[in-house]
């Protein structure tokens, strides 16, 4: 499919995992993407998958100045943008007792507010309308204890989704955020002690029973970017397999 010919699209974190997937999938989709990404090998790596379909801008979405540098890159070889896609991030977890002052600005800096720098980058090259996806959680949901203060975070970032939805409407501007459940990722043999027994124990917790891969997330991406997606805005859509809707307590041991 080509629903995507002639369009541009930012996507943050597009080195690895969800970011990468959703670079590709817009690609293939036919836009032009820039892949914001800090890490200058996966962004060359995710470039050199696009194969002329995307350039990597190094990127450091928590600095003002960096995402500025990176949408006047934009204005100057494309002139407009159609698509932001608001996924870079990580997990913070701690337990609120224990976490600091700087475990919190961490994680509102890159869960939260790198969202609204790219957003005041984007919104004023999206000239013809436009489509700004944010990758939230379905922590501020349904949550598990010591996963603060990611949960707060991305519930900010849900709020901040209705209210831009509502700011940006009247200048054709959709804005929607997608809730994945649990993907699996570099990210998750990172921050997984033991990854083979969290994902036999998540797999219990999941109506369809097999685990999230990152094209899941990319395919709903690629619908919201597109005009399939013309009439939705200021969504939440939870993508965990039906996780959200299993009650926790009736669990099958394993």
């Amino acid at each position: 499919m080509r629903r995507l010919e002639g369009k541009v699209a930012v996507v943050t974190g597009a080195g690895s995992g969800i970011g990468r997937a959703i670079a590709e999938r817009l690609a293939v989709e036919a836009a032009f993407v820039y892949v914001a990404e800090i890490d200058a090998t996966l962004g060359s790596q995710t470039e050199d998958a696009l194969a002329g379909r995307g350039r990597f801008v190094q990127t450091d979405v928590t600095d003002r100045q960096s995402v500025t540098s990176l949408f006047a890159t934009v204005r100057s070889e494309r002139q407009s943008l159609d698509v932001l896609v608001n996924n870079a991030g990580t997990n913070f977890f701690s337990d609120p007792l224990e976490a600091s002052d700087d475990q919190w600005d961490a994680c509102m800096r890159l869960d939260m507010k790198a969202a609204w720098l790219c957003v005041q980058g984007a919104v004023p090259l999206m000239t013809s309308g436009g489509s700004i996806i944010n990758i939230a959680s379905t922590h501020p949901l349904r949550t598990i204890p010591g996963t603060f203060p990611y949960g707060a975070a991305k519930g900010g970032l849900l709020a901040m989704t209705i209210g831009w939805a509502c700011d940006f409407g009247p200048r054709g501007i959709r804005v929607n955020a997608i809730l994945p459940g649990f993907i699996v990722t570099p990210l998750t043999y990172k921050t997984e002690k033991d990854p083979e027994a969290s994902f036999r124990r998540q797999m219990r917790a999941q109506c369809l029973k097999r685990l999230g891969r990152p094209e899941d997330i990319a395919a709903l991406a690629a619908f919201l970017a597109s005009e399939d997606g013309s009439f939705m805005t200021g969504a939440h859509l939870i993508l965990d397999g039906g996780r959200h809707v299993l009650s926790a307590g009736v669990l099958p041991e394993e």
